[in-house]
């Protein structure tokens, strides 16, 4: 038979109740290229991990700067095109996280933590171009020219 992990809780006078085990974190992904981070804010849970892959054609290398600090808190290191980064863990508090692209600071990422519970539902998911429509052809497309 199997049973999933629990933590058991003593309370009062000997009555056990179980309360489950807290799940595992999970890693989200945040795309980073030379038009920046995708999604550009990543909403997770407390506990949760993000990782950052190059989805660009040049190399690219996120921080997370202290203005305090002669060194970045968090640095990825240079990642080549296609590669991922080691996936970042230290998300245990509320707030605002924002990490940056450190060749060029305009472009921002930002890891959103929720303040008053551990949990949110995630909103972490790189946008997907849509298909562009396809073009008119024929006599539709020799009207539209005539049009102009």
């Amino acid at each position: 038979m199997f049973l999933a992990p629990v933590a058991l809780l003593v309370l009062g006078a000997g009555v056990l109740q179980a309360a489950a085990v807290d799940a595992p974190p999970t890693t989200f992904v945040v795309n980073v290229s030379a038009a920046g981070f995708d999604p550009p804010v990543c909403r997770i849970s407390r506990r949760d991990v993000v990782a950052w892959r190059n989805t660009g054609s040049t190399p690219i290398r996120v921080i997370w700067p202290d203005p305090n600090a002669p060194k970045p808190t968090y640095d990825s290191g240079i990642l080549a095109p296609g590669q991922t980064s080691l996936p970042f863990a230290a998300f245990e508090f509320p707030g605002n996280y924002a990490f940056r692209d450190a060749a060029n600071s305009a472009h921002v990422g930002l890891v959103v933590l929720p303040t008053f519970t551990n949990t949110v539902d995630p909103q972490c998911t790189p946008s997907v171009l849509a298909p562009l429509p396809a073009l008119p052809r024929g006599p539709v497309l020799a009207a539209l020219a005539a049009d102009r």
